[in-house]
């Protein structure tokens, strides 16, 4: 059976490079002499690397997907409002309603594949694999 190395990294990467941009503009602010705001920062990156560790699907493998995916989720529209406060001036100048429809791509995993869970790819993998036995056993 595989070890799922490559979905494994796909997670941690994926999730890591999505806070990657609070964990660059936490230091910018640090840089800037914002120590709170960029203190703060890291403390939201913090929370959502350990949602991200906590909640992996191969740690909780019969746990559907939209239950991992809500509290790294809400950690990041924590970041998004932090990221409001801290630049409140120039968000008021260029905000537009509209952007919010920005945010339907960070929600749709919930939708997609939301119902799935890791134990149902361990499955998919053994049946594949107990195919293959079977076709080379015939021949």
């Amino acid at each position: 059976m595989s070890n799922r190395k490559g979905e494994k990294l796909g997670w941690i990467f994926g999730w890591i490079g999505s806070f990657s941009w609070i964990f660059i503009l936490s230091v910018v602010l640090i840089f800037q002499g914002e120590t709170k705001n960029g203190i703060l920062g890291l403390v939201i990156v913090g929370m959502a690397f350990f949602f991200v560790f906590k909640n992996a699907p191969w740690r909780k493998p019969d746990v559907e997907f939209w239950k991992l995916f809500l509290p790294i989720l809400n950690t990041a529209f924590v970041s998004i409002f932090w990221a409001y406060i801290v630049y409140r001036s120039e968000f008021e100048n260029a905000f537009n309603w509209w952007y919010i429809l920005l945010f339907i791509p960070l929600i749709m995993p919930i939708f997609t594949i939301g119902k799935r869970k890791w134990s149902d790819g361990n499955k998919f993998l053994k049946i594949n694999t107990d195919t293959e036995l079977q076709e080379d056993e015939k021949s």
